[in-house]
Order: structure tokens, then sequence, then C-alpha cells
């Protein structure tokens, strides 16, 4: 783990507020993947700027519409799964005049931008991983009923073990390496 002096409230720190703590493990681990074929991109996970934090799947909307932040006078970028219950709150946050922005991935889960080739080298299993599959469950099914690996539940060792063994490469393969980069491209923009 990597100290960083905290980032003066004169620079621009940016909130990245996610789903839960699998997505914040997610970005901090596909980073340096990222920053090794493109510096430029922001370093999620050490920028002392970015302040990644999960709001909670059934708290989540109270983040959004209750404002908790606001009175910090920051930007916050909002990044969640594509279920259709967050369309609305993606809607709220886009609709600030406060520099903030929301989406939502083009694929089902966080984990859905994982190759099957590196879910098969952690795991020593093979599943199809598309779009729209529920990763967690086919896993979990391919491994017998297990829904934990070497005592985590299964969403912590894909993105704790999985996502660093990415390549650019396996994210292309996968469709998602142009929609993360933009989602950073972005960020970097608000810093």
């Amino acid at each position: 783990t990597r100290f960083h002096a905290a980032p003066s409230f004169d620079e621009e720190p940016i909130f990245l507020c996610l789903e839960g703590p699998t997505d914040v493990e997610f970005f901090r681990r596909i980073t340096p993947i990222l920053r090794a074929s493109d510096a430029s991109l922001p370093d999620i996970g050490n920028d002392p700027r970015i302040a990644p934090f999960p709001l909670g799947g059934n708290t989540l909307k109270d983040w959004v519409n209750k404002r908790y932040l606001r009175e910090l006078g920051k930007p916050e970028v909002h990044i969640y799964d594509s279920d259709v219950k967050y369309k609305d709150a993606c809607a709220s946050v886009n609709a600030r005049e406060d520099g903030s922005w929301a989406c939502q991935t083009s694929k089902r889960e966080i984990e859905n931008y994982l190759h099957a080739e590196a879910i098969a080298e952690v795991f020593g299993v093979s599943i199809a991983v598309t779009d729209t599959s529920d990763v967690e469950q086919d896993l979990a099914t391919a491994l017998g009923g297990q829904t934990r690996f070497k005592r985590r539940p299964l969403k912590r060792v894909l993105t704790e073990d999985v996502t660093p063994k990415m390549t650019i490469a396996g994210l292309k393969s996968r469709g998602g390496y142009a929609e993360i980069v933009d989602w950073y491209r972005r960020i970097g923009t608000m810093l």
C-alpha cells in the first residue's frame, strides 16, 4: 500500500462513486494494466485526487438523491452496473450542473469485463463469459455449487485475483477496453 499526502482542496479531487467494494477493487487492479499501455490515463488507486468508494446497493439512491457530498463542492463520477434500476440515478446525477456525470456499464456487471482465460487461470475451471451472463453464478456452478474460493466470496476473488491477470488483449477480446478507457479519459479531464 502506498501512502500519499491528502490533496489540497485547491486541487480538484473527484469522488468516484461505485456500487460496491468489489467494483472499487476492480478499478484499483485494472488501472496498472491500462496505464502500462497508456500512462496518460489517471492512476485510480494512487492519485490522491481520486477518491473511489462504494455507495452500497440499497443506499445508492440516498447518496444520489440526498447528495451527501454536495457541501464539499467537488464533482462526482458515478459508474453503475447495467441494471435498469440505476437508470434514474444516472439521469439525476447527469442533470446536476456541477460537473458530475454518471453512466451505466454496457455489460451486466463489472465481472463481465473479465476474460474467461483469466478466470480459468485463477479458478482452474472454464466458463463462458458474455455481456449478460451471471459470471458469479456460472462460476459457482462450475465449481460444484461453491460460493467461496479459498475462504473468500467468489465475487471478491474475481475482482481481487482475476482482474490482475487481465491483459489489454483480453479486455479488447471481451469488448470492454474502449469503454473502460473512455471512463478513464473522462475522469482525467476532470482532474
